[in-house]
C-alpha cells in the first residue's frame, strides 16, 4: 500500500486512461521503490522495460504520465493542456491512498486489525476530498473505495443493509466523532462494534471523566 509507484502501476494507472490519458499498461511490469541508506526513496522500474532510477515516486508517476500525454495525437478528444491539469489531481489522488506504517507484534494484532479497518474508511473519504478540491467526481474505477461504509457490517451507503436488510439511505456517527468514523446503518451495528470501538472513544472516556469529577465533589 505504501509503494505508490507499484500501486501506480499494478491499479492506479487506470484512473489516467478513464480520464482519456493513453498510459502504457504495466501491470505485468510495475516498478518498485527501495529505501536507500539516507532514508531516501529511490523508484526503478522494472527490469523488463528499461530498469531506469528515478528521483522519488512523485517523479517517476508524473514522467509516466508526461511520457502519455506527449504521445496524444492532435485530433485525441483530450487536449494536451487538459491532459496536463490531470497530473497534479492522480498524483493527489494516489497519495491520498498511503497508509503510515506501524510496527506491532503479536499482542497488538486485534488493535492492528482494528486501525486497518479504520483507515480502509478514511482512504475513502481522502479519495473524496482531492477529487472535491479538484472540481472532479471521484474516477468510476475507484468508485467503490470511495463509498461511506457501515463501520461495523460494511454496507455502503445506499445500499441494503447487510444486518437487516433495509436500505441504509444515511450512516450515522458515534457522538465521541460527529465528522468521521465511526459510522453505522444503525443502532444493531453499533451495540455489536462496541467491544472494539470502546477502546477508542473518546465520548466514553469524557463521559466516565465527568462522572467522576462528580464523586470527588
Amino acid at each position: 500500500q505504501n509503494d505508490l509507484c507499484y500501486l501506480f502501476d499494478t491499479k492506479w494507472s487506470c484512473v489516467a486512461l478513464d480520464l482519456g490519458i493513453p498510459i502504457e499498461d504495466r501491470q505485468e511490469t510495475p516498478a518498485l521503490t527501495f529505501l536507500v541508506g539516507n532514508g531516501s526513496s529511490m523508484p526503478m522500474e522494472h527490469p523488463a522495460v528499461r530498469g531506469k532510477k528515478f528521483d522519488s515516486p512523485q517523479d517517476y508517476v508524473r514522467q509516466r504520465l508526461l511520457s502519455a500525454i506527449a504521445k496524444l495525437p492532435p485530433d485525441a478528444e483530450l487536449s494536451r493542456d487538459e491532459a496536463l491539469e490531470h497530473v497534479d489531481y492522480i498524483w493527489e489522488l494516489l497519495r491520498s491512498q498511503q497508509v503510515t506504517s506501524s510496527s506491532h507484534n503479536v499482542g497488538q494484532d486485534r488493535i492492528w486489525n482494528i486501525y486497518q479497518k479504520f483507515t480502509e474508511e478514511k482512504l475513502g473519504k481522502a479519495l473524496r476530498r482531492v477529487a472535491k478540491k479538484y472540481g472532479q467526481a471521484v474516477p468510476d474505477a475507484l468508485a467503490s473505495l470511495s463509498a461511506r461504509r457501515c463501520s461495523a457490517c460494511g454496507s455502503a451507503e445506499g445500499t441494503k443493509s447487510m444486518k437487516t436488510g433495509e436500505i441504509v439511505t444515511k450512516l450515522v456517527h458515534c457522538p465521541c466523532n460527529t465528522d468521521g468514523l465511526p459510522l453505522y446503518c444503525g443502532t444493531l451495528c453499533q451495540r455489536e462494534d462496541w467491544k472494539e470501538h470502546s477502546d477508542f472513544c473518546t465520548a466514553q472516556k469524557s463521559e466516565k471523566g465527568k462522572k467522576s469529577g462528580q464523586k470527588k465533589k
